[in-house]
């Protein structure tokens, strides 16, 4: 048996090299198929992503597939040492991945990305895996490409053992289903002949699993045969049962809503554990959407997400990414070509120099027209900096009132009106605000502004038009149909906020909005619960319907003591509104109830300067550093916040720093993981050994013995001829050994393995003990359980 085992059937050999290459091809060509379209590059209408781009070069991975599956076949068709061949081609896989560890780390990020996109773009459910390095397309092209062929080599080094070695079929279906299952449960197809392909591949080793061990030689003409055969009748089935107009059964419709549930949980336990990807993943603050049909109870887990340093004391809001355009309960930005208007009409009055509209309420500070006393014109402008460093929330977060500074030195820049972008691979920026002076009109009659305040009357009054009446009806209701345009701004939205707080309450648990359900609407007419996400929402549209240019703006709020660290966890997510105040630029207003901060206590923080009263309303928004619910940001409340926008406050710098015990923690779970994984190595193939040994069939025990013994042999072990006879006599004999026959095989195996344990060589002794255990001594040696062992 051993030396038919020993040797290498070419037949056999080219079975099992078509198997891996139909099993790696198809996998590679279904998967990219599946999560990229190579057709988009051609489309000059279209952006591809990432994988994409890798999809396009599909036959460069038909051809990678191709050689590792022979590389593979060569290896473990080897008759000895095919395990330190593998070891072997496993350590330089190893090297290729810890030589472009940075470029794999970059490409995995981008294909989790580009999976989760397709999949949640296909169903209505589904968190996005946000991720962003900061490479230009074609970069994260080539990341992904790497990622994926490195991916494709190391899986044919271990699909290679299944399909040669172990002859499972079940394996294979293991080891390349996987990574198709998210495509596959949402509906999306991949290429049809590479999945036919890889099917045929299992159906073919499921045909041949009968003949893995006996007449190895047959078995590749078996293989070789079945492919074919497989193949025609799958062909068959696919022209009877075409794709196009198939409807899945209620079973698996049922067990997709199950599948998504399942998925909500296993989201939020991997969200609280460390990862190569920690840095990047989105929470909130995403300066691309913001998404109400998918804001369900909220879910916090307490992990840092910024930590700030200042030399400011109060309440800071720290703005992430404004969106002002709402459709089909999705919040996005305006874009690129709508901003465009804006930059065209400074171009016209040659003003393409002018500073972003972020900077506009910092310049109508410092460019304040005084009113009162010469004290009050003596006052300066006070400057504080804020440090900021992105732990795991991506984007970029500043407090209001940016003065101009050199922003390539700072590494961030403002992009459009939105949001400002941040330079790669920056851990931590420091930027320079000032809070409003008392006793100044905060306004200035700046040209730049001039023109963005006709720009933001534009298109920042949008509603759908679905909801357009609602709102209208809204505002008739509560007798605040339409905006005095001689009033400010900011109080007209507080008094809209304060109103509809009166019919909608605070509620972190409100389910999601009914599918095919503006979420707005619902919050307005049916559900009257929310958070943050929906109060922002809502009164924005609101807003917008009495005429004042209002958008959805996301962030974190954080409790500042000047020259402490504090960590902002998850939990202080916001949401609010911003209003365009003439002569100033966009105004932060809180429109939360101020019952849903009324959990959270904390030491009164020192008040913020705020306008003086003799400023006339008109002039004096309140865009402080610290809105409240009732007049705009304030330090005095503590609003929280969680994912994906719920209201929180940050954590003091002073506190206990849990963070080293956590660590310390993890290192001793993992340790004791690696140790468990060790004892169960030698603990469960010893139980397998013992078991065998001591069924009540004595000639399948001695055959198993005698295994056990060839074995043996690669460490250095000798196979007695006593050993051999009586697994000749178990295999051939007619007649069951008898028990003193068994216990001498035991005795047999016992006395081999004390031998080996006395080996000169420690390693060898260690390596020996692991595997096969200590030697059995004394008066027990070699005994059978039916005998007292």
């Amino acid at each position: 048996m051993a030396e038919r085992e020993k040797r290498l059937y070419p037949l056999t050999a080219a079975g099992d090299g078509l198997l891996l290459v139909c099993a790696l091809a198809g996998l590679a060509v279904s998967f990219l198929s599946l999560y990229g379209d190579g057709r988009l590059i051609a489309v000059s209408s279209m952006m591809p992503t990432a994988l994409d781009l890798a999809a396009a070069q599909a036959d460069e991975f038909v051809l990678a597939a191709v050689l590792c599956a022979l590389l593979s076949l060569a290896v473990w068709s080897l008759p000895r040492f095919r395990g330190a061949a593998a070891g072997a081609l496993a350590a330089a896989w190893a090297c290729a991945v810890l030589t472009n560890w940075n470029s794999v780390i970059q490409g995995a990020g981008l294909t989790v990305h580009a999976v989760t996109l397709r999949f949640s773009q296909q169903v209505s459910w589904g968190q996005i895996f946000e991720y962003d390095p900061g490479l230009d397309l074609v970069k994260e092209g080539a990341s992904v490409r790497l990622f994926l062929l490195l991916a494709l080599a190391g899986l044919a080094i271990v699909l290679g053992w299944a399909v040669v070695r172990a002859r499972r079929w079940w394996l294979a279906a293991l080891l390349t289903l996987p990574p198709l299952l998210p495509g596959l449960v949402a509906d999306l197809y991949p290429s049809w002949p590479a999945f036919m392909a890889l099917c045929a591949c299992w159906c073919a080793m499921l045909l041949t699993d009968l003949c893995k061990w006996a007449a190895p030689d047959r078995r590749g003409l078996l293989t070789l045969a079945a492919l074919p055969a497989v193949g025609l009748v799958l062909a068959g089935i696919t022209l009877a049962f075409p794709r196009e107009g198939y409807t899945r059964p209620e079973w698996a419709l049922r067990a997709e809503e199950q599948m998504y549930a399942a998925g909500d949980r296993l989201s939020d336990f991997f969200s609280r554990w460390e990862g190569p990807f920690q840095s990047s993943i989105r929470y909130v603050g995403s300066a691309q959407a913001a998404d109400l049909g998918d804001a369900g109870p909220l879910h916090y887990t307490g992990r840092t997400m910024l930590r700030v340093t200042s030399d400011y004391s109060g309440r800071l809001y720290l703005r992430g990414s404004a969106l002002g355009r709402y459709e089909n309960g999705r919040w996005t930005e305006l874009g690129e070509d709508v901003y465009q208007e804006y930059l065209d009409a400074l171009a016209w009055a040659e003003l393409s120099d002018a500073p972003s509209p972020l900077l506009f309420p910092g310049m109508s500070v410092q460019d304040a027209v005084y009113y009162g006393s010469a004290a009050d014109m003596a006052l300066s402008t006070p400057v504080y900096t804020a440090t900021v460093e992105g732990v795991r929330a991506s984007g970029v977060y500043t407090p209001y009132q940016l003065l101009e500074q050199d922003w390539a030195e700072v590494g961030i820049m403002p992009v459009r009106d939105s949001y400002l972008a941040q330079r790669a691979g920056l851990p931590r920026y420091t930027v320079a605000f000032t809070p409003t002076v008392q006793g100044a009109s905060i306004r200035t009659n700046s040209l730049p502004e001039r023109y963005y305040r006709d720009y933001v009357y534009r298109h920042y009054l949008d509603v759908p038009e679905e909801l357009e009446g609602l709102l209208l009806q809204i505002l008739i209701d509560i007798d605040l149909v339409h905006w005095d345009a001689q009033a400010s701004p900011v109080s007209y939205a507080h008094k809209v906020a304060e109103l509809v707080g009166r019919v909608c309450i605070y509620d972190p648990e409100t389910p999601a909005a009914p599918e095919g359900v503006d979420p707005v609407e619902y919050f307005l007419m049916e559900s009257h619960r929310g958070y943050c996400m929906h109060f922002a929402s809502a009164l924005t549209l609101l807003l917008r319907a009495g005429g004042v240019p209002a958008r959805y703006v996301s962030g974190y709020t954080v409790m500042l003591r000047s020259g402490l660290q504090v960590d902002v966890p998850d939990y202080a997510a916001h949401a609010w509104v911003e209003v365009y105040v003439d002569g100033y630029g966009w105004s932060p207003v809180e429109v939360t109830p101020a019952s849903a901060f009324t959990w959270y206590e904390e030491e009164e923080a020192e008040p913020s300067p705020t306008p003086s009263a003799d400023v006339p309303e008109s002039e004096a928004p309140t865009p402080t550093p610290a809105p409240t619910p009732s007049q705009g940001p304030d330090a005095s409340e503590a609003p929280s916040a969680a994912l994906p926008g719920g209201e929180g406050a940050g954590s003091q710098g002073g506190g206990i720093d849990f963070t080293p015990l956590i660590k310390i923690g993890k290192g001793l779970a993992a340790m004791a993981g690696v140790f468990g994984l060790l004892w169960l190595g030698q603990y469960l193939p010893k139980r397998r050994r013992e078991k065998k040994l001591a069924g009540s069939d004595r000639n399948r025990a001695a055959l198993a013995g005698y295994g056990y013994l060839l074995g043996m042999e690669r460490w250095g072990g000798l196979v007695d001829d006593r050993a051999v006879e009586l697994a000749q006599k178990a295999r051939f004999s007619q007649h069951t050994l008898t028990r003193e026959e068994l216990d001498e095989m035991r005795a047999l195996i016992d006395g081999e393995r004390a031998r080996l344990c006395a080996s000169p060589d420690r390693w060898k002794r260690l390596a020996v003990r692991y595997r096969w255990g200590r030697p059995v001594s004394g008066k027990n040696a070699g005994k059978s359980p039916e005998n007292g062992a």
